[in-house]
């Protein structure tokens, strides 16, 4: 089975399970509700993540057992603990200690499998460092799960740049079952909403890959810094919205629309048009990203410090946009959510 059969395999079957996963969401009533801090206007099925989750998960323990490989442990052992917190969240609200406390121990467990880097010689600091990138992935990419179609486009881009770093099949289902549960997200009224479950599953992949690049490289300074390039806009993304809320003495950890893709649209973009603008951008961070790792150290400084300075820039300008009522006073602190 070739390597991009499983691309087109990993569309294919996560494409067929999203209307059964959304009519599981409707049976149970299963619903993320529109409020101030989103764009949807009406209760929108949740679920989409467990459609995503299990071809990704299941795929991969096929490829496994088809190449007679070993299961990849940290990935089947990751995604389903990580669904788990994702699911709670969206049926219970955790609050942010409950959310940080079980992504703490899922990245405990997850490290303890066999994800992780050695960048320092010492075993308990690499796996703090690894602890804490994946607890900082799993929240990136779910603070950029706030509009219809931005979060799956941004992880397929990024995971099929990511395949041109590293030849990796995983990076390739997840680039597949986000192309697959796309077009029931990517409507002006989205069909099905991936949830917590979905985004946190998909940061956490990303970590384990972009961590397990890392520590199989030769040169472990150009592996990191290609990696952080490639995840460049959704870094750039969660701490736009940190240092924004802070400022204005909000708490960061509560939703809102005041990420990169809310301020496009108050700049008179559309919704839709903002996102796939957006995809474009995160597709020059990969573009870039395989450009540093192919030209070696010779373009490290320009690649990072270039990139870096239009990213810092271009912040800067969207700091600037307003997105805040004056009156506006946050009632009580709830979780990011898939704000849509």
């Amino acid at each position: 089975m070739s390597k991009l059969a499983y691309l087109a395999a990993a569309a294919a079957v996560c494409a067929a399970l999203v209307p059964a996963a959304r009519a599981l969401a409707r049976y149970f009533c299963l619903y993320d509700m529109p409020d101030s801090r989103k764009v949807h206007d009406r209760p929108t099925p949740l679920l989409g993540g467990a459609a995503i989750g299990v071809t990704f998960c299941a795929l991969l323990a096929l490829r496994a057992a088809i190449a007679r490989q070993p299961f990849d442990s940290p990935l089947l052992l990751g995604v389903p603990l990580i669904m788990a917190v994702g699911l709670a969240d969206d049926v219970a609200r955790l609050n942010v200690v409950q959310k940080l406390i079980g992504q703490a121990a899922v990245a405990f467990a997850v490290v303890c499998a066999g994800a992780g880097v050695a960048l320092t010689g010492q075993p308990y600091l690499d796996f703090a460092i690894s602890a804490f990138w994946i607890i900082t992935l799993v929240n990136v990419i779910n603070f950029a799960d706030n509009m219809n179609g931005l979060s799956a486009g941004i992880v397929a881009v990024l995971s099929g740049a990511f395949y041109f770093l590293s030849g990796s099949v995983a990076a390739l289902l997840a680039a597949g079952v986000c192309l697959g549960y796309l077009p029931y997200n990517f409507r002006r009224r989205a069909w099905i909403f991936m949830g917590d479950m979905g985004s946190m599953a998909l940061g956490l992949v990303l970590a384990v890959l972009t961590m397990r690049y890392v520590h199989r490289a030769s040169d472990q300074t150009l592996a990191a810094a290609a990696a952080l390039v490639l995840l460049g806009y959704p870094l750039a993304d969660a701490a736009l919205v940190v240092v924004s809320r802070v400022a204005h003495g909000r708490p960061f950890y509560v939703g809102g629309v005041d990420h990169v893709s809310h301020r496009l649209v108050r700049l008179g973009m559309g919704q839709r048009p903002a996102v796939v603008l957006l995809w474009a951008v995160n597709g020059l961070y990969g573009a870039a990203a395989v450009a540093l790792a192919k030209l070696g150290q010779r373009a490290l400084i320009p690649v990072v410090a270039g990139l870096g300075a239009l990213t810092l820039v271009a912040l800067v300008a969207l700091l600037r946009v307003p997105v805040y009522r004056p009156a506006e006073v946050v009632a009580q602190a709830e979780p990011e959510t898939t704000g849509k």
